[in-house]
C-alpha cells in the first residue's frame, strides 16, 4: 500500500525549525521594510499637511472677499445716506430761509429748555435776529428782571408799531 503524503507525520523539531526561521525573516522584512514605510508615512503625513494649509489658504481668500464685499456694500449705503442727508438739509435750508421770525421763536424756545439762562435777559433784535445779551441786567433780582423785560418789549412794541 502506498502511503498518501498527507499521512506522513512531520516531527515536532521540523515545526519549530520552520516557525523559527519564519520569525526571523519576519523580524528582516520588517527592518528592511521600516524606512520605506517611514518615508511612506511621512510622505502621506506631508501631503496632508500641505492639502490643509491649501484649505486654509482657500478659507483666508473667501473671507476677505466676503469682507471686500462687505465693505462695497456699506460704502454703497454710506454714499446714499449722505445724499439722502444732503437732499434734507437743502429742503430745510429752503423752507427756512425767508422764516425769521419761526427762526427766533426756535432760539428762544431753545434757551428756555436748557435751564442754564434763568438770571439772564435776552433781547430779540429785530435787524439780523440775533440775541444780544444784556450782562447789566444779571444784576437785578428776578421780579425787577420780569418788569423791566416787559417794559422793553412794550416799549419796542410801540416802537415798531405793534409788531
Amino acid at each position: 500500500m502506498s502511503k498518501n503524503i498527507m499521512e506522513y507525520e512531520i516531527p515536532n523539531s521540523a515545526v519549530a525549525i520552520v516557525g523559527i526561521l519564519a520569525f526571523c525573516a519576519l523580524i528582516v522584512g520588517s527592518c528592511a521594510g521600516c524606512p520605506h514605510y517611514n518615508v511612506w508615512q511621512k510622505g502621506l503625513k506631508g501631503e496632508a499637511a500641505l492639502a490643509r494649509a491649501e484649505w486654509n489658504r482657500q478659507i483666508r481668500v473667501e473671507e476677505a472677499g466676503a469682507k471686500m464685499e462687505s465693505a462695497k456694500y456699506l460704502a454703497e449705503a454710506d454714499t446714499i445716506r449722505a445724499t439722502h442727508i444732503a437732499r434734507s438739509n437743502e429742503i430745510l435750508g429752503q423752507s427756512l430761509k425767508d422764516n425769521q421770525e419761526y427762526l427766533a421763536w426756535l432760539r428762544i424756545s431753545n434757551l428756555d429748555k436748557e435751564g442754564t439762562h434763568k438770571n439772564q435777559i435776552l433781547y430779540v433784535a429785530t435787524e439780523g435776529m440775533m440775541p444780544i445779551v444784556d450782562s447789566r441786567r444779571a444784576r437785578l433780582l428776578p421780579e425787577d428782571s420780569a418788569n423791566t423785560t416787559r417794559a422793553f418789549v412794550e416799549k419796542k412794541q410801540r416802537v415798531n408799531g405793534g409788531r
